[in-house]
C-alpha cells in the first residue's frame, strides 16, 4: 500500500501542489531532521525555513538553490565532502551511501530524463529507490522549492555537509603547482608587469571573491571534468572553471599567460550570487607553464593559478 501511495504522489503536478500534500510529508520532514547527523540536520532545517517559512524564490536553477541552502546552513566549499562522483550516463551510486541532508545529482526520470540536483530528506520507498527531495524548479516558475518524491535509481553525484572537512584540501590540490616563487617577464605590451607563478587565492575585492577554482579537460553539468594541473601537449583545450560569490551585476576577466607572455583575456559576466562560470584555451603544441589570473574591473587579482602542458 505504501508503494502504491508513493507512486501516485509522483504524478502530482508541480502547479497542483496542495496543503494536503504538505501535510503528507510533514512528519517525514520533522523526523528526518531529528535523526539526521548534526551536519545533515542543519541543512534540512535551513532548507525547511527557506522553503516553507520564507517561500524564497532565488535567481538560478536547482543547483543554485541547493547551493544557497548549504551556504546558509554554514557549509561553504571547504565544508563539503564529495562522497560519489560520476556522470549522467553512470555508473550510478549505491543508494545505501545516501544520508539525510546529502546534495544529490541524478537523472530525473519523471521529467524527460534530464539532469537534476536536490537535497535528500528521507526514503519513501527504499526498495524501489524513491526518496523525498527538497527540489527547486527555478526562478522562472515563480514558486519556492518543494518537497517532492523522486526516483533515485540513477544518482551520479553525492555531496555531503561536513564541518570537519579540511578547507585547504581542494585549493592545495587544484591551485598549487610549484612552491617556487619564480617570476617571468612578459614580452608584450605590458612587459613591465611581472607575472608570478605563485598561486594567489582568497582575495576579496568589494565583496567579490573566487570561492573555488579548477582546471580540467572539459565541462559537464557546469562541473569540471578531468580535473588536473598537468596536461599533454595534444590535450586540445584546457578549461578554467570557477565559482564566484558577491559579484552579481559585475564581471571578472581571465587573463592567460604562456611562459610569462600575455596571450589574451576574456570577460565573464557574473549574473548571480554565487555563480559558476568557465572559459577555455587551446593549448595544443604549447608546452610549458600556463598562468591564469582572475581580475575584477579595477584590475585587482582575485585569484591566480598555474597548470603545465608537457
Amino acid at each position: 500500500m505504501k508503494t502504491i501511495s508513493v507512486l501516485l504522489l509522483m504524478f502530482v503536478s508541480v502547479s497542483g501542489f496542495s496543503q494536503d500534500y504538505d501535510d503528507e510529508y510533514e512528519k517525514i520532514i520533522k523526523k528526518a531532521e531529528k535523526v539526521a547527523s548534526e551536519d545533515g540536520q542543519k541543512v534540512l532545517e535551513t532548507g525547511r525555513r527557506m522553503t516553507l517559512d520564507s517561500a524564497l524564490i532565488l535567481p538560478g536553477g536547482c543547483w543554485d538553490y541547493a547551493n544557497a541552502v548549504y551556504l546558509r546552513a554554514g557549509y561553504s566549499w571547504g565544508q563539503r565532502e564529495e562522497v560519489y562522483k560520476s556522470v549522467k550516463a553512470g555508473p550510478y551510486a549505491d543508494v545505501s551511501k545516501i544520508t539525510k541532508g546529502d546534495w544529490l545529482y541524478y537523472v530525473n526520470h519523471s521529467y524527460g530524463n534530464i539532469e537534476h540536483s536536490a537535497i535528500f530528506v528521507d526514503w519513501l520507498d527504499y526498495e524501489n529507490k524513491v526518496g523525498l527531495m527538497l527540489s527547486y524548479g527555478g526562478e522562472n516558475r515563480h514558486e519556492p522549492a518543494r518537497y517532492l518524491p523522486y526516483d533515485l535509481s540513477s544518482v551520479y553525484g553525492i555531496t555531503r555537509p561536513n564541518a570537519k572537512t579540511n578547507e585547504k584540501k581542494s585549493s592545495t590540490k587544484t591551485n598549487v603547482v610549484s612552491d617556487k616563487n619564480t617570476t617571468i617577464k612578459a614580452n608584450v605590451k605590458d612587459s613591465s608587469k611581472t607575472v608570478s607563478t605563485k598561486a594567489i587565492s582568497g582575495v576579496t575585492s568589494n565583496g567579490m571573491k573566487v570561492e573555488a577554482f579548477k582546471f580540467g579537460a572539459g565541462i559537464n553539468q557546469m562541473e569540471i571534468v578531468g580535473e588536473g594541473t598537468t596536461f599533454s601537449g595534444n590535450a586540445g583545450k584546457v578549461y578554467c572553471w570557477m565559482r564566484v560569490s558577491g559579484g552579481q551585476g559585475r564581471f571578472v576577466k581571465l587573463k592567460w599567460y604562456h611562459n610569462g607572455a600575455f596571450i589574451g583575456d576574456v570577460q565573464l559576466d557574473i549574473k548571480y550570487n554565487p555563480m559558476r562560470t568557465y572559459a577555455y584555451r587551446t593549448v595544443t603544441g604549447r608546452q610549458g607553464t600556463w598562468t591564469v589570473e582572475v581580475v575584477d574591473a579595477a584590475g585587482t587579482i582575485l585569484h591566480s593559478a598555474n597548470f603545465t602542458v608537457k
